[in-house]
């Protein structure tokens, strides 16, 4: 089989988002150079001509002034002729490289203009603004690879210049090629990757590009504990979209998840981690409804300490549970250690699709046990399983624990039996 080649090709319509990163990556280089560029030759250059550097020198950073507010006929062969005299002050000047560069660009010479911002680029990768050219570049040539290594060198240089890069990769990330030239940046852990994952987790609300580009890659690194949080907002992401198969593929990589706690409604160790929400349990956050996961359940599981205030009915714990379509017989163990009349836990079952309560078959509560049967259907994915309390007519609430949680297929739905 033929070695599949390391440049890809890329036709317009495939390379477009990379090509609206270019014009985000110049304006990244102009704010960039605004901020960071030295007070004294941008306020002042003739002032600081030859009082800065090597002579001349300064005429490189005079010749980047005139750009960053405009890049025209009219000013690129000034800032070309302040470049060319800087080069001659200090031939290792990446700025005057860069700017000598656009000019033979803008004459039409490009293989002149790649030569120039080629060593440019050896010389320093911190020039945004020759990183700005190369990935235009790549992106004309269709070499998304070679364009994200540009992209690689621009984001290293400052925080400041990231959220106008991050807008476009998120985007790009919707392309199968970009995704693919991506994946080396997640398995060796850019600098960056934190950060992106943050803004992109926060602006697209849709993690299954990135979710999509983890798993080729392997996964997040291992060794650096700030990716958990990710993984945990990522699992939240793909429940939240319903995104339920992709669900189930991410979460069994993910170090520390239990695939059992996919399909279980127990209380287990693994399906009580807050990292793994809405996979695992999640307690109530309400005041009238208080609930806590402590040691010493029935099984090897834990139990779940309730407490419901006089008069007030809600959610105890939920939980996310991938079932496929089926029949279903939930039950729990329930221990009162107060309660007057009304005071009662029983379960409530939707499906996770449309969140639509489905009809309970055989459900009830007695002083010991809670329990509920009911159908899956093919389109919900799976369920939502919440555990509701209520408080009854006592004046201090109720009081209980659940344990021993078991969940078990009665039957297969109708449409999966043969025949």
């Amino acid at each position: 089989m033929a070695k599949r080649s390391s440049q890809r090709r890329l036709g317009p319509q495939a390379i477009k988002p990379v090509i609206i990163g270019v014009l985000s990556l110049g304006v990244a280089w102009a704010a960039y150079s605004n901020a960071h560029g030295n007070n004294a030759l941008y306020t002042d250059p003739a002032g600081a001509e030859g009082e800065i550097g090597f002579g001349d020198f300064p005429r490189g950073q005079m010749a980047d002034a005139l750009l960053k507010t405009n890049i025209d006929a009219k000013t690129l062969p000034a800032a070309n002729q302040l470049a060319r005299s800087s080069v001659l002050a200090q031939a290792i000047n990446p700025q005057a490289l860069r700017v000598m560069g656009f000019e033979q660009d803008r004459e039409g010479h490009s293989a002149k203009a790649f030569e120039l911002i080629s060593l440019s680029d050896q010389l320093s990768r911190r020039d945004i603004g020759t990183q700005a050219w190369l990935v235009n570049h790549a992106v004309a040539s269709g070499n998304i690879a070679e364009g994200l290594r540009h992209y690689d060198a621009a984001l290293r240089v400052s925080n400041e210049v990231q959220p106008l890069l991050f807008a476009t990769l998120t985007k790009g990330l919707g392309n199968d090629e970009v995704r693919e030239a991506f994946v080396p940046y997640v398995k060796n852990a850019a600098p960056w990757l934190p950060s992106f994952l943050g803004y992109s987790l926060g602006a697209s609300g849709d993690p299954a590009a990135a979710v999509t580009v983890i798993l080729q890659a392997g996964g997040l690194p291992r060794t650096d504990r700030q990716y958990r949080e990710y993984e945990a907002q990522l699992i939240q992401g793909l429940a939240r979209t319903k995104q339920f198969d992709l669900l189930r593929r991410y979460f069994v990589t993910l170090p520390g998840a239990n695939p059992e706690i996919l399909t279980s409604a127990s209380f287990l160790n693994a399906a009580t981690a807050q990292t793994f929400q809405p996979i695992a349990w999640r307690e109530s956050e309400e005041a009238s409804i208080s609930s806590a996961f402590e040691d010493g359940g029935e099984n090897g599981q834990k139990r779940l300490h309730v407490m419901a205030n006089t008069g007030e009915r809600g959610m105890a714990a939920t939980k996310l549970t991938l079932l496929s379509p089926g029949h279903y017989q939930l039950t729990a163990r329930l221990t009162t250690e107060r309660g007057g009349k009304g005071a009662t836990v029983a379960w409530q079952v939707a499906c996770a699709r449309s969140g639509g309560g489905l009809p309970l078959v055989n459900a009830g509560t007695d002083v010991k046990s809670v329990s509920a049967e009911f159908d899956v259907p093919a389109e919900c994915g799976g369920v939502i399983l919440t555990l509701m309390a209520a408080g009854g007519d006592r004046s201090d609430g109720a009081e209980f624990f659940i344990d021993d949680v078991q969940l078990v297929e009665k039957r297969a739905a109708q449409e999966r039996k043969p025949g």
